[in-house]
């Protein structure tokens, strides 16, 4: 018996695996900063592509808004018959805070007389493809403001949405033109 006992104690202070041990810690720290880096990596993969998008959905909105301002004031209006048409769907009907009154579209302030012979700028709500060669989803509101103290001018506000990604708002612009504007 008391042979047994002092073999224990040798065997417990042996360090026979510990190099064993020390290895499988090591490729545990290992595996963990790895997996630390490729999270940093796919997180930076997925904002470069969300700033795409929206980079992208800015483009669109310029290209939307040089259609306005390469016109005259008399014509910046939209087609009435398809803004009635854009404005009983969704999202374009769900658009809060364009107009002036900060009401719905089919607010008294918005602009929808027109009948144009160019659809292009006329038209409230349309699907173009993007220079990515992506579909956005770009829907125009024009409104009337009587600022105090000034002339009437059009508000044109141009949003853009992701058709892919069930027609989240990417960009929104604003542009105002004035009766001396072209």
């Amino acid at each position: 018996m008391s042979h047994a006992r002092e073999r224990i104690p040798d065997r417990l202070s042996s360090e026979a695996a510990f190099g064993l041990v020390e290895l499988l810690i090591a490729m545990m720290v290992l595996v963990i900063g790895i997996m630390a880096i490729v999270a940093g990596f796919s997180s930076g993969a997925a904002a470069l592509v969300r700033a795409n998008r929206v980079g992208t959905a800015a483009a669109v909105a310029d290209t939307r808004l040089e259609l306005y301002r390469a016109i005259g004031y008399s014509e910046i209006a939209l087609d009435s018959g398809l803004e009635n048409a854009a404005a009983a769907t969704t999202p374009y009907n769900a658009e809060t805070g364009i107009f002036i009154s900060d009401s719905a579209p089919n607010a008294a302030d918005k602009l929808d007389d027109a009948t144009c012979p160019d659809k292009e700028w006329c038209e409230p709500s349309r699907d173009t493809t993007g220079p990515d060669g992506r579909l956005y989803r770009v829907d125009t509101y024009i409104a009337l403001d009587n600022p105090a103290g000034g002339r009437q001018v059009k508000q044109v506000t141009v949003v853009v949405r992701d058709v892919s990604d069930g027609l989240r708002v990417l960009n929104r612009q604003i542009s105002t033109f004035d009766k001396l504007s072209r």
